[in-house]
């Protein structure tokens, strides 16, 4: 088991407290987002103490919230650029292993695809040199089938990749695959996975805890048991009581038998 937690699991801690939870509950390590680091300004020192002193593995996703790489305005652009080698920057800095990177999306209708995506090929064969320039691997993230996203499956991640160096690797997110799809079948049509994240999705909401949506607990166990690859525990909890770490914490224990403990009064001194 290779299982790391989000670190926007525990959106109210600073990024070296989250490191010491996912710790005390039996993590091996921690994908770290940045705009967590820049929201607490927590300190980059706080973050590698805390990581040699736990011993914790880190990963890394780039900022990606008010971002697109392939956006019509090219300011927009630049500065997507600009933020995503930002936080390549601080990766390398705290000692992370690998970078997630969210591809963009079209800004007006399906018929600009091409359009985007050569934009996005542009922007991501620049990431790709600059990552390589100072030491950390890019990953692409697959998303979810929404409206303006368009790396979205096998054939347009594949496609991707395939335009780009091959250090350019790929995270698998089991929430991102429609309910109606066999998300094993999905998993082996794509190429170069190194990462995967794992939560659950519901027809309407995506990242739910464990066990509140429709994702097959064989699939879970498959991904999380017999993966060599860092196995990430996604979704957003802004709970000072943990509820939704939690949520995801008993599902683990209690259907797939993993050594993970809850957050409780007693183990807990993070306030």
């Amino acid at each position: 088991m290779n299982l790391f937690l989000s670190s926007t699991l525990c959106w109210q801690h600073s990024v070296d407290r989250v490191i010491e939870i996912a710790n005390d509950l039996g993590f091996e390590g921690v994908e770290v987002w940045a705009e967590q680091v820049w929201f607490h300004r927590t300190p980059i020192n706080q973050i590698i103490e805390a990581k040699e002193k736990y011993n914790v593995k880190l990963t890394f996703h780039a900022a990606s919230w008010d971002l697109n790489l392939c956006a019509l305005n090219e300011g927009i652009r630049q500065q997507s650029i600009n933020e995503v080698e930002k936080s390549m920057l601080l990766a390398r800095e705290i000692g992370a292993l690998n970078v997630t990177v969210h591809p963009g999306k079209r800004t007006l209708t399906e018929s600009w695809t091409q359009w985007h995506y050569d934009q996005l090929v542009t922007s991501f064969s620049s990431l790709a040199q600059f990552a390589s320039n100072i030491g950390v691997e890019m990953s692409i993230e697959q998303m979810e089938h929404e409206k303006k996203e368009f790396i979205i499956d096998a054939r347009s991640i594949n496609e991707l990749i395939n335009d780009l160096p091959s250090t350019v690797k790929v995270i698998f997110d089991i929430a991102h695959v429609p309910l109606e799809k066999d998300i094993l079948q999905y998993y082996s049509q794509i190429e170069r996975i190194n990462k995967i994240h794992v939560s659950d999705v519901t027809h309407s909401k995506y990242h739910v805890p464990l066990g509140s949506g429709g994702v097959q607990v064989e699939t879970l166990l498959y991904m999380i048991m017999e993966n060599q690859h860092p196995v990430i525990l996604e979704g957003f909890d802004q709970n000072e009581g943990f509820s939704n770490l939690n949520k995801n914490v008993r599902f683990l224990r209690d259907k797939l038998n993993l050594s993970i403990k809850e957050v409780t009064s007693e183990n807990i001194s993070y306030k």
